[in-house]
């Protein structure tokens, strides 16, 4: 394990030093042309050339303590100290950090879908409301044109029962005024027979 983390710190320095050199080079161009009447100071740019490398090895220090935790977790096993192919795990890494990006983004898409249905259930949740809302009106219209239907065939019994009664009525009134013809009739040949005795004594009397 130390060989490899010492393997992975000399590729990482190199890059390092590769970096520091070309900042040296700029710094000196720099000192060269800012003032030709003096000369450079290289006790200043040693300095600082060596806080650099001294920053350099504690940002290592803090990138290989990552790289480690980070090959542990995604690997789940301690790097062998006979593989000195750490740029390719850090390549590997690196790979695998885009793939978590790339899923992070998928997820990231999938959650803004998943919005856009709960915004879509929530516009239908809303309008079934308003459906449940018109229904329970339209229930209430029902109820009271049911209430008026009952209170019509009520009244249409009521008045079909008055039919009856008033037929029947007339029916009665029928039957009295045939009885009544039937009588007056019987009434008139009484009065004939009462009148034909009349006269039959009046002649008698006559004769007499």
């Amino acid at each position: 394990m130390v060989k490899g983390l010492n393997g992975l710190n000399g590729w990482l320095l190199k890059r390092g030093v590769v970096l520091m050199i070309a900042l040296g080079v700029g710094i000196g161009f720099s000192g060269c042309g800012g003032d030709g009447d003096k000369p450079p100071d290289y006790k200043a740019m040693l300095k600082e050339t060596s806080q650099y490398v001294d920053e350099m090895e504690q940002k290592n220090e803090k990138l290989l303590a990552k790289l480690d935790k980070m090959a542990k977790k995604l690997e789940g096993t301690p790097v062998e100290e006979n593989d000195e192919s750490h740029p390719a795990e850090i390549e590997k890494i690196m790979s695998e950090n885009q793939a978590l990006m790339d899923e992070k983004e998928a997820l990231a898409a999938e959650i803004a879908t998943l919005r856009h249905e709960i915004e879509a259930r929530e516009a239908a949740t809303k309008s079934a409301a308003n459906l449940e809302e018109s229904n329970q009106k339209l229930t209430k219209q029902k109820e009271a044109l049911e209430k008026e239907i009952a209170e019509l065939r009520s009244e249409v019994k009521k008045s079909e029962k008055l039919t009856l009664k008033i037929k029947k009525l007339k029916a009665e009134n029928q039957n009295l005024s045939k009885l009544n013809k039937e009588t007056q009739s019987k009434m008139d040949e009484i009065r004939k027979m009462i009148s034909g005795e009349k006269k039959e004594k009046l002649l008698e009397k006559h004769q007499d």
